[in-house]
């Protein structure tokens, strides 16, 4: 039996295309921090070799995902503020325990590579192996979720009716840019309606020079099609630094990406549908 079959298992049971995600990675991408630190545990490597990066358990509340799992790992080094002196490679995320990670010390990896984790300062041992602690964060993932919003999930997503449809085309058509930032920190943003409707909200994608990136919802309502205007808006005050954030078009969405556009649960104004 193969190590992850449970998890091709888990993969499968599940209609969505987006619930479960993995970015096709490769062991030449260790490649840099094994030089440094020598070989990662094999079960690790296993996983890397076969599912890549993983973005596990796509949250209902937002498209941010519960559980992660990085390729190439993330390596911080020792802090004087712990009294350690310990390198922590942090192999992943688990929404309720924080940080997944190895410890590398005097040249070698603490316990035969058993994973600790912990949130805000904590540390506690979570797993003997990466592999154990990956499936052991599944029961509490899945606990996450209403019942109604599992049943929700093990169905495919409905089809776009053709009012989203037409949204859905709007959105492409609308162009933005970041104009300035204002002496309290809301960013200036000049929006373009290329499209034929007004649309109460659009969806941006956001990140910063720290490597943050997120989403967030323009105010739009008072833009018509086929004019520009300039909107203030607060987007991620206080978290990122507003003069390093940038905004740039998401993907187009699908139909289960409908809970994460508030423009697809809003009806449209004041317009019609191109070509109607």
């Amino acid at each position: 039996m193969k190590r992850y079959e449970w998890l091709q298992r888990e993969v499968e049971a599940i209609p969505r295309k987006k619930f479960f995600v993995f970015e096709r990675r490769g062991l030449a991408d260790l490649t840099c921090i094994e030089a440094r630190y020598g070989a990662l545990p094999s079960d690790y490597r296993e996983f890397v070799q076969e599912y890549g990066q993983a973005k596990l358990f796509r949250s209902v509340q937002n498209p941010w995902y519960n559980l992660m799992v990085w390729a190439p790992p993330l390596a911080e080094d020792s802090s004087p503020e712990r009294g350690e002196d310990v390198v922590r490679i942090k192999l992943g995320h688990y929404i309720n325990s924080g940080y997944a990670w190895l410890e590398w010390a005097g040249g070698t990896f603490r316990d035969e590579g058993a994973i600790f984790v912990g949130l805000s300062g904590q540390r506690r041992k979570a797993a003997t192996s990466f592999a154990e602690w990956l499936k052991g964060c599944f029961p509490g993932c899945r606990r996450l979720y209403r019942k109604r919003e599992w049943d929700q999930i093990m169905k495919p997503a409905a089809p776009f009716n053709s009012r989203e449809n037409c949204i859905v085309d709007a959105i492409a058509k609308f162009a933005f840019r970041k104009a300035g930032v204002t002496g309290d920190g809301n960013l200036l943003v000049e929006v373009d309606n290329r499209s034929s409707l007004v649309l109460s909200h659009l969806t941006v994608g956001v990140r910063c020079k720290a490597g943050m990136t997120g989403s967030s919802v323009l105010s739009v309502s008072g833009i018509s099609p086929g004019t520009t205007g300039i909107i203030e808006q607060a987007v991620y005050k206080g978290v990122m630094d507003p003069h390093e954030v940038e905004l740039f078009s998401l993907p187009k969405p699908e139909p289960e990406d409908r809970p994460y556009y508030r423009e697809l649960l809003e009806i449209a104004r004041d317009g019609l549908c191109e070509g109607k």
